[in-house]
């Protein structure tokens, strides 16, 4: 007959076998950063002109964060007629490169949430540039916001571990806190019921 784990202790296993590797891709990304990057082109009409409208969305992890670019560049403008024009181009391509050093912030990137940023929270936010031709827009995410929500269980686990070794170590029943004085190991918890060593275990 097999035993199946309870619901707080299974929580407690994909939370740990979470936590690893969600640690690693975060060192790993000050080394490499990867992800996927996708350039798409268009013609776009503008009374007697025609503009080439290039665009190329990447998504990656680089230097601790989650970031998603988009960036959009006028590549040509040729008159409405002209047989100039070729077939737009879309091509798509994996990342895989030495990580660039930390991007310069400017008044112009109009940071969102920018005084948290100022407390080494990461880049967290949301911003936008113009200038050279090009306009991006770019979220970040620190990678510490996913580990920090995937080990919520694990934390959680390893202070009620702590706890209950500290209050078994004073004497105290280790579910509730109450004090076991003069309880064999065996009684079971005035208070809660609980056993010396157990947690609600009645």
């Amino acid at each position: 007959m097999s035993m199946r784990l309870p619901f707080r202790n299974r929580l407690l296993v994909v939370s740990v076998l979470m936590v690893g590797p969600v640690l690693a891709v975060w060192g790993a990304s000050y080394w490499r950063s990867a992800g996927r990057a996708r350039s798409d082109e268009a013609w776009v009409i503008t009374g007697a002109m025609r503009e080439l409208h290039t665009t190329v969305r990447t998504t990656w992890i680089t230097r601790g964060r989650f970031e998603v670019i988009a960036t959009e560049v006028l590549s040509a403008v040729i008159p409405a007629g002209s047989i100039a024009a070729g077939e737009p181009n879309h091509e798509s391509h994996w990342i895989w490169q030495r990580s660039e050093q930390e991007r310069v912030r400017t008044w112009e990137s109009r940071w969102r949430l920018s005084s948290w940023n100022e407390w080494r929270l990461g880049d967290l936010g949301w911003y936008h540039t113009t200038g050279g031709g090009q306009t991006a827009r770019v979220i970040s995410v620190p990678l510490w916001i996913p580990l920090a929500l995937a080990g919520t269980p694990c934390w959680i686990g390893v202070a009620k571990a702590v706890r209950s070794a500290r209050r078994q170590r004073h004497g105290r029943c280790v579910a509730c806190g109450y004090d076991r004085g003069g309880l064999t190991p065996a009684a079971a918890c005035p208070e809660c019921g609980a056993r010396s060593g157990t947690q609600g275990v009645q």
